[in-house]
């Protein structure tokens, strides 16, 4: 829950995610937004179109959001079933999750290095380069289970 209401731009959400050491989840989204500059910077709701197969049909089994403050970029990717209340319930079952597919239409530069951060130790699991076109910036995301960070930086 605290990844999303950082990444949807909660007001206040980031003041809380300073590096002392604080529960894991905490931890790792500090880790995660720890070169945003929430004060000097002029932060934006990332604008994100869903390119997984099953969105066309309005079934997308993924919920996307970011903020970018020009230079960076941070995503997070959700299994749409991974609920407080389906964990509570007993109705959620991890698995993988393949194909997912995102673009993003306003982004500053065209050359960025992609990271891949698991949300729960809050460490970038690899990455590479990626080039923008005048479409956008289209992101084919590893497989993963529950939900996945990634973070862009601009190169050019």
């Amino acid at each position: 829950a605290i990844w999303k209401l950082a990444l949807m731009g909660a007001a206040g959400a980031p003041m809380k995610f300073t590096r002392v050491v604080m529960d894991k989840e905490y931890a790792a989204l500090s880790n995660f937004l720890g070169d945003l500059d929430a004060v000097r910077g002029s932060i934006r709701q990332m604008d994100i179109v869903d390119l997984t197969p099953a969105a066309a049909e309005g079934a997308s089994p993924v919920e996307m959001m970011g903020l970018s403050d020009g230079h960076r970029t941070y995503l997070w990717v959700h299994d749409r079933q991974h609920t407080y209340m389906n964990i509570q319930d007993g109705k959620y079952r991890p698995k993988e999750l393949v194909n997912v597919k995102l673009m993003l239409n306003r982004v500053d530069g065209t050359h960025f290095q992609i990271e891949f951060w698991d949300t729960r130790k809050g460490v970038n699991e690899g990455g590479h380069m990626v080039k923008a076109d005048n479409n956008g910036l289209i992101l084919s995301v590893p497989p993963f289970t529950r939900d996945m960070g990634i973070k862009l930086l601009r190169l050019k």
